[in-house]
C-alpha cells in the first residue's frame, strides 16, 4: 500500500492549531486574577467574620501636582475580615478590594485620563489589599486600640508589602479601623501624571476609614 501523505492544507491546519487554541483562550472569559477571599479558617478557636460596610467606609488619596493639590475618593469597595479574640489578633485575616475605575477626583476629564493612561483600568480593574499580620497592639481603653498592620497591596500589576500604623475601635456591633500610608506611584510602575509639562510628585497619601459589621 502507498503510505498516506498529508496534503499541504492538512499540514497548514496542524501548524495553525496552537495559534487557534491560544486565540480561543484569549477571547474566552477569564477568571479574575484578584479576588477578595479569606484563607481557610483555622480548625481551632472561635473566629468572628466581618464584612465591610461600603456606605460607612471611605478610602481617599491626596496628590500634589505642584501647581495644585487634589483629592481622589474610592466609590466601590468590598471586603471581609476574620478576627479571633483580641489576645490572638495576630491571627486576623482580611482583604479589601477596590474597583479601580471607581476612583474619582471631581473632574471627569482628569478621571478619564487617570484611568486610561495611568491606572490602565482596562487591564487592571481591581486593587486588592491582603492582611498578613497585626503587630504592636496596644489597648487604649473602652474598646480602642492602636496596631500596626502588615500586608500586601496589588495595584497596577505589581504586588508590594505595606506596613500601616492604625487605630481601631471594636464593639459588638462593628469594627472601625483608620490609618494612612504614603505610596509611591513609581513603586507600582504607574506613569506619573503631569500638568503643563510639570510632573506630579511621585508620592500620594492614602488614608482610610474601614467600617465592618458582623457577617
Amino acid at each position: 500500500m502507498v503510505p498516506h501523505r498529508p496534503h499541504q492544507r492538512d499540514r497548514n491546519v496542524r501548524r495553525s492549531l496552537p495559534g487557534i487554541c491560544l486565540l480561543g483562550w484569549l477571547i474566552m472569559p477569564q477568571p479574575a486574577l484578584l479576588a477578595c477571599e479569606l484563607p481557610p479558617k483555622p480548625e481551632s478557636g472561635h473566629h468572628l467574620v466581618y464584612v465591610l460596610d461600603p456606605r460607612e467606609s471611605t478610602i481617599r488619596f491626596d496628590a500634589d501636582a505642584r501647581l495644585h493639590t487634589f483629592t481622589g475618593v474610592v466609590g466601590q469597595l468590598s471586603g471581609r475580615l476574620r478576627l479571633p479574640s483580641v489576645s490572638r489578633v495576630s491571627e486576623a485575616a482580611a482583604c479589601v478590594e477596590i474597583e479601580t475605575n471607581s476612583l474619582t477626583t471631581g473632574i471627569a476629564l482628569r478621571d478619564n485620563k487617570m484611568g486610561r493612561s495611568h491606572l490602565h483600568t482596562d487591564r487592571f480593574p481591581t486593587i486588592l489589599f491582603t492582611l498578613s499580620g497585626v503587630d504592636l497592639v496596644e489597648p487604649k481603653g473602652d474598646g480602642h486600640y492602636t496596631a500596626t498592620l502588615r500586608g500586601s497591596l496589588a495595584l497596577h500589576g505589581v504586588t508590594a508589602p505595606l506596613v500601616i500604623p492604625t487605630k481601631a475601635a471594636l464593639t459588638e456591633q462593628r469594627l472601625v479601623v483608620e490609618g494612612a500610608d504614603p505610596l509611591r506611584l513609581s513603586a507600582f510602575q504607574i506613569p506619573i501624571p503631569s500638568l503643563l509639562f510639570i510632573p506630579m510628585k511621585d508620592e500620594v497619601v492614602v488614608s482610610f476609614k474601614v467600617v465592618a459589621v458582623p457577617e
